[in-house]
């Protein structure tokens, strides 16, 4: 049977100091008058016995030695050290691919890095599973050592990690990267492409958004979400001229609801608006409910954010019993009726911004909303854009134009 070092390290620890603490519990040993040996004691010359045991091991180590000493002993104070040396005789040894597969899934974190001419070298392993954990591994642990191997591998059209690669090179952030990330949005396969989208969007810079504005233009739907969903993600507001009217003109569902978590990304918080049309429909519900129930509220707080009008008392009373038929038909599915009503809200709202009494062209209200927020102003856009497709908009996207609405208004906190 084969023994699984990997876990038994991850126990072996905290049952060892529970069974320590307990048997030298009360002990109190009298060196001298002033001078008392108690549990604690104990307990730390065992764990200093264990670093140099730890450091013993690491001379017998070849591959260690051109890691300077700082370096080593970093690493070896680190609670998940005998894991790492555990890992070590794994990878640098010729047990079977499985085995070593399992082994590369469980490293995490830097204090594996001690290990990276093991991993590195599994890039080049002939099982082909074995060579992709060896790259997920490398950018868990984001040494910068890893960046010429990962390059090599993304660069390499015949190789069967590109993909991989190229997510841990973004997970890893080298700027070094960039030049092939570009290159890989041009290769013939679409997972590679992908990838490279996402990595571009952990790193951030602004030769990566410029590559990544430039994929709204593309025939791929799957690479507009993935580059829509990144780029959002940054917060670059300019993105949505184009996600906007993709997400309204979409026929592919499964896209137009990416597009839509990219909306709420630049409208809100990464990530957050993604439960409100995924996952169970109690769970769903549960949080679409969250929406109705404090936007009154919020109204009056996103109005205080931008504006030293208020609402009247007549004017919040209106505003109350409309956003309650909004609720109502959105309930019974009358979805086009719902999302009317809700625009007259927001109209109320933003009029009460300005302090306007008079109807404005809606050019007129953009024009002033974007100088006191650029995020009001972009919400502002977005409602009349779900307006202007009301009409051949499916229930799906119509009532992810209410969603997005009322999300905005519960969550804008205003400039920091």
């Amino acid at each position: 049977m084969e023994y699984d070092h990997s876990r038994f390290s991850l126990c072996w620890g905290a049952y060892i100091g529970g069974v320590l603490k307990d048997k030298t519990e009360g002990i109190d040993l009298v060196v001298w008058s002033n001078f008392h040996i108690i549990n604690i004691h104990i307990i730390l010359l065992l764990s200093i016995v264990l670093v140099i045991i730890g450091l013993i091991i690491i001379s017998t180590v070849s591959e260690n030695k051109s890691k300077p000493l700082k370096f080593v002993v970093s690493r070896v104070v680190r609670p998940g050290v005998f894991r790492t040396f555990s890992n070590m005789g794994t990878l640098s040894g010729t047990t079977n691919s499985n085995r070593i597969e399992k082994t590369l899934r469980a490293i995490d974190g830097d204090s594996n890095d001690i290990a990276l001419d093991d991993i590195i070298a599994r890039l080049y392993d002939p099982d082909s599973d074995v060579r992709e954990e060896a790259a997920r591994a490398l950018g868990r642990i984001k040494s910068i050592e890893a960046v010429e191997p990962l390059i090599k591998e993304l660069d390499d059209e015949n190789s069967t990690i590109r993909s991989q690669a190229a997510l841990s090179l973004g997970k890893i952030g080298d700027t070094n990267a960039l030049p092939s990330l570009f290159n890989a949005l041009d290769s013939d396969s679409e997972d590679v492409q992908n990838a490279s989208v996402k990595a571009l969007g952990m790193l951030g810079s602004d030769e990566s958004i410029k590559n990544l504005l430039k994929l709204f233009r593309t025939d791929s739907e799957k690479l507009t979400a993935n580059g829509a969903v990144a780029i959002s993600q940054l917060g670059v507001l300019e993105a949505a001229w184009d996600i906007i009217p993709k997400m309204h003109t979409s026929q592919n569902p499964v896209l137009a609801s990416q597009l839509a978590i990219a909306v709420g990304n630049l409208l809100g918080k990464p990530g957050e608006f993604y439960k409100f049309i995924t996952g169970k429909n109690s769970n769903r519900s549960s949080h679409i409910k969250s929406l109705f129930t404090d936007v009154i509220k919020n109204s009056d707080r996103l109005i205080a954010s931008c504006s030293p009008y208020r609402l009247s008392s007549d004017s919040k009373k209106k505003l109350l019993i409309r956003l309650k038929k909004v609720e109502g038909l959105f309930s019974e599915h009358r979805l086009s009726e719902s999302f009317a009503l809700l625009d007259i809200c927001v109209k109320t709202i933003v009029k009460t911004i300005l302090h306007s009494n008079h109807e404005l062209k809606k050019e007129r209200y953009l024009e002033e909303l974007f100088p006191l927020d650029e995020k009001i102003g972009l919400w502002w856009w977005f409602v009349t854009q779900a307006e202007e497709f009301l009409e051949t908009s499916t229930d799906e996207i119509i009532k992810i134009d209410i969603l997005l609405t009322l999300y905005f208004i519960n969550t804008f906190k205003g400039r920091k």
